[in-house]
């Protein structure tokens, strides 16, 4: 994938990723590749089928940050790995315990477009993961199978990233971590992390961007640094193709936050008009109010005079009313009661069905009739 591809994709270059820090082995050992474009002779092996790469990473033999196109043909129909492979190859994944190995593997799958050659590696990826000390909490294993009622992605992230370091445990042939290798397998794990919740998720790449800058990156205030050490950071850094569609992604952001305030703007303006539209009808309805007060003045008069001829008419129609309802409210009360019946009949295991379906039928029954009551009486 060139790089249009990837800032197509929302994702960065995994060529970018060949300037950073390589563990080669389990104890911490680094070597560190040269930022400046020097090209290395390439000794990595040819692959032609999936636990052949997967091997080769975690043996430490694939230095190449992208498949040839000959691979990736070899591989499309070698993405099968049996189950001996497969134990195997997670014994030898276990060496890997500051999972710069499962990142690199992770990130050469983010680089191939065969959705089901990306599926394989992600999904021994997540084995990987689910195996490391990092990811043995009961939330962290949620969050790996994709519960419901799992971490969100930035929740998941945090708790890795500030997972103690108890929780990178050794065993006793091994060498326990140093501070330095404990907060890079962390960072490794959340990048795991994330890259797996695009592929399984569909989390997007702006979500992620998000994420990475309010939990991994964790930028400091304005104010910590000179605008010397900015600008030795800003020139420095070798990660351009990152950067580059890290500025894409805010880009978009300011653009959509510029749109929200023109958005505003013309609402402020069509409620700036409204406001004035209602101060007009305020006034109006003041001179109304006027005349409406002289005529129920007039209507005063005529209503005292109403009053002596319907007082007589009221008082049946109140003995009507008080007559009807009572009878809807004993109707209303029987058939609540058969629809009550019915939903606790419902609520029973097994649920009886058809006693709700009786009651309904009986309740819908007795309304309509008496709805045919009240229409007769109209």
């Amino acid at each position: 994938m060139n790089t249009t591809e990837s800032q197509k994709a929302g994702l960065p270059n995994p060529e970018a990723t060949a300037s950073s820090e390589r563990v080669e082995s389990a104890q911490g050992a680094t070597r560190v590749e040269p930022a400046d474009g020097t090209k290395h002779r390439d000794n990595s092996p040819p692959i032609g089928t999936l636990a052949q790469l997967i091997s080769a990473i975690y043996g430490g033999r694939f230095k190449r940050t992208t498949l040839t196109k000959a691979e990736i043909v070899a591989l499309r129909t070698a993405t099968e790995v049996t189950e001996a492979e497969r134990t195997e190859l997670f014994n030898e994944a276990q060496l890997d315990r500051l999972l710069e190995r499962t990142r690199q593997l992770m990130l050469l799958g983010l680089g191939v477009e065969e959705l089901r050659l990306q599926g394989s590696i992600r999904e021994f990826a997540r084995g990987v993961l689910e195996r490391h000390p990092l990811f043995q909490p009961e939330s962290q294993r949620a969050v790996l199978a994709n519960l419901p009622e799992a971490m969100t992605e930035e929740e998941a992230v945090k708790t890795v990233l500030q997972a103690d370091g108890a929780s990178l445990g050794c065993t006793e042939e091994q060498t326990p971590l140093t501070k330095k290798q404990g907060d890079q397998c962390r960072k490794n794990a959340a990048l795991c992390l994330l890259m797996l919740f695009w592929g399984s998720r569909g989390t997007s790449v702006e979500r992620i961007q998000r994420c990475l800058y309010s939990t991994v990156w964790t930028p400091g205030p304005r104010g910590s640094k000179s605008d010397r050490e900015m600008l030795y950071t800003l020139i420095s850094t070798g990660g351009q193709e990152a950067a580059s569609v890290i500025s894409s992604l805010l880009n978009d952001v300011v653009a959509q936050h510029k749109r929200q305030a023109e958005i505003a703007a013309r609402a402020e303006e069509r409620a700036s008009s409204r406001v004035v539209q209602l101060e007009e009808q305020v006034a109006q309805l003041d001179r109304q109010l006027t005349e409406a007060t002289a005529h129920a003045n007039r209507l005063q008069q005529e209503l005292e005079e109403a009053k002596q001829r319907h007082e007589t008419a009221r008082v049946h129609w109140e003995d009507d009313f008080e007559q009807l309802r009572g009878r809807m409210m004993r109707r209303l009360r029987e058939e609540l009661s058969l629809l009550d019946e019915g939903l606790h009949a419902l609520r029973r295991e097994p649920p009886k069905v058809h006693v709700m379906i009786d009651h309904a039928e009986r309740a819908i029954d007795g309304l309509k009739r008496e709805m045919e009551r009240l229409r007769r009486n109209d």
